[in-house]
């Protein structure tokens, strides 16, 4: 690809970066301003909680990016150099951007305000168009193997995720048990 090609791509993601951070940090200043006028606490627990599970999903995706996408010397835990796949990366393939997804609902939900709400629709599309281009970066990065890896695990749908490894996981026990009875009988 031309450098032509990738200056724009290269500002149009960190444009949507820019967005996306910048919405966040609104939704938060403004949950300081105009917090809870519905007053709907059971929304405020939920919100709350996903919140706390947003930011496992961040801190949980960081940990697996440190120690195992060997990263060239000099650089952080985002420049991996090798295809993540285990850890919290066999259940969702963007799990930082799912995490930062759940952090505009839970804005939202403690804030209780419309327009906190407004404003975390737009921020969950940006990181959405954020996590369908690292798809493709990460696609024409490391080819077939990420085509692979593309089918068989979520991009951020939590639940179908854990459903798809456990049944893998089972899978996996299954044929073990198969080759395990088939060398006891011959």
């Amino acid at each position: 690809m031309a450098n032509s090609e990738k200056k724009p791509r290269s500002i149009e993601n960190g444009l949507l970066y820019y967005a996306a951070g910048l919405l966040l940090i609104l939704g938060w200043l403004w949950l300081w301003f105009m917090s809870n006028p519905a007053g709907l606490w059971p929304l405020r627990y939920l919100g709350w909680l996903i919140l706390a599970l947003g930011g496992a999903l961040i801190f949980m995706a960081i940990g697996v990016l440190r120690s195992k996408g060997r990263p060239k010397s000099g650089n952080d835990w985002a420049h991996s150099t090798a295809l993540v796949d285990r850890g919290i990366y066999a259940v969702v393939r963007h799990p930082l951007y799912l995490g930062w997804s759940l952090m505009y609902v839970a804005v939202a939900l403690l804030s209780q305000h419309w327009l906190v709400a407004l404003v975390s629709i737009p921020g969950i599309a940006c990181v959405y168009l954020i996590s369908k281009r690292e798809d493709h970066r990460l696609l024409e990065k490391y080819g077939d193997a990420y085509a692979r890896y593309l089918r068989t695990v979520p991009a951020m749908n939590l639940p179908l995720g854990i459903f798809r490894l456990l049944r893998h996981k089972k899978t996996i026990e299954a044929t073990k048990k198969n080759r395990s009875e088939q060398n006891a009988q011959g």
